[in-house]
């Protein structure tokens, strides 16, 4: 038999249900909820996920880049040198006439000798080096005299030339003697040096090269040219 219950007993009982969650969310067989049904709002209390976005730092200073300032190269001062620099790193022989030779002294020889000058600019010069010095030591001691960008472009043994003399030639460019010598009286645009190793013997006048006794070195603010002879 049916049991009646009040109405004011079962208004009261639909409030309190409500305030305890609401009536279930209705599931299908695979437990998804239907379509229309009241999604389960989570409670006031439930935990958080912590947020994955961006994240800004405020009133953070950051300094910029700064380059460092570009060292200038060392003066030239040797082929290609102004005669004021080329003064200021070599000791004159005050026994020589004209102010061409340099020590100091070399096997009895000065170091620096038929030094010349072009409108203020060292064009040429002979370097003596001591006895039984090897080629490969004295390419070295050549091109020290030559701004540190220097490159071989040419080289290769020469002669006999007319009179009997043999030697060793290399020829050279380099760019920043090319900038320097294009604003002097020289004008020379391509930074080229001549280089002539031989081998000097006292009382020969035709004297052969020995790659193992070069000697003598001369550079000047032009190309080699081998036909011409050593």
């Amino acid at each position: 038999m049916a049991v009646l219950v009040p109405l004011a007993v079962l208004v009261p009982l639909a409030l309190l249900a409500a305030a305890c969650g609401g009536s279930p969310t209705a599931t299908g067989a695979e437990g998804q909820p239907h379509a229309g049904a009241h999604p389960t709002v989570p409670r006031r209390d439930a935990p958080v996920a912590p947020s994955t976005g961006p994240t800004t730092t405020i009133g953070v200073s950051v300094p910029a880049a700064t380059t460092a300032p570009t060292a200038a190269p060392p003066p030239i001062t040797g082929i290609g040198a102004t005669s004021a620099a080329w003064d200021a790193h070599h000791t004159v022989d005050p026994k020589v006439p004209g102010g061409s030779a340099f020590g100091p002294t070399v096997d009895g020889q000065d170091e620096y000798t038929e030094v010349t000058a072009t409108n203020g600019i060292v064009t040429s010069f002979v370097l003596t080096l001591p006895s039984d010095t090897s080629q490969p030591v004295a390419e070295q001691k050549a091109l020290a005299q030559l701004p540190s960008d220097a490159v071989v472009t040419a080289s290769g043994p020469v002669g006999p030339d007319a009179v009997g003399n043999t030697c060793f030639y290399l020829d050279t460019t380099s760019a920043r003697l090319a900038r320097a010598l294009a604003t002097s009286p020289v004008g020379d645009t391509q930074g080229v040096v001549g280089i002539e190793l031989a081998t000097n013997t006292v009382g020969v006048a035709a004297a052969p090269y020995n790659p193992g006794n070069v000697n003598s070195v001369t550079l000047a603010t032009e190309a080699f040219v081998p036909s011409n002879g050593c």
